[in-house]
């Protein structure tokens, strides 16, 4: 059984303040997605400029590296879309009233990321983010340059060659 809803007056207020605590979390999540972009886009231009012989290592240790920046950021992006349910919960009770119970956030969070109950991170959001064009740059940039770098190597120097 349910609680009473308190006064519309103070259900309001809470409301208010859900939705700007949710929209806080939604920045904070941007803001760490370009803090790693940008350190992986300063990470790219150290080693493009100071790299004069690419080596298999070296690249595949970078490649491998970019997908995992890529991939944490599916995972970040996934997160914060899981929020925008709630976000909009509240918006249309904010314009037109209705039942509202605040502070759900992690219930329909869960709802969302996590819908059969289980604790654990969701492949398919994070697939999903991942293939989106904004979560995709620099990241899908990054990999093409060093798979191209590979390729050249390979065909110039003959590295990925296995000694007899």
């Amino acid at each position: 059984m349910s609680e009473p809803l308190p006064d519309q007056k103070a259900l309001r207020s809470e409301a208010i303040e859900e939705y700007k605590l949710l929209f806080q979390r939604w920045d904070d999540i941007d803001r760490r997605a370009l803090t790693m972009k940008g350190w992986s886009t300063a990470g790219f231009a150290l080693v493009a400029a100071i790299s004069n012989k690419q080596n298999l290592l070296s690249i595949t240790f970078l490649i491998i590296l970019f997908l995992s920046i890529w991939a944490m950021e599916g995972i970040w992006k996934s997160w914060q879309h899981s929020f925008e349910p709630r976000i909009h919960y509240i918006e249309k009770y904010l314009k037109n009233g209705g039942d509202f119970y605040p502070f759900q956030v992690t219930e329909f969070w869960k709802a969302q990321y996590q819908p059969d109950g289980i604790s654990r991170t969701n492949f398919r959001l994070m697939l999903l983010e991942m293939i989106r064009f904004p979560c995709m740059l620099p990241y899908v940039v990054f990999i093409l340059y060093f798979v191209c770098a590979l390729l050249y190597s390979y065909m110039h120097y003959q590295i990925l060659e296995i000694p007899q």
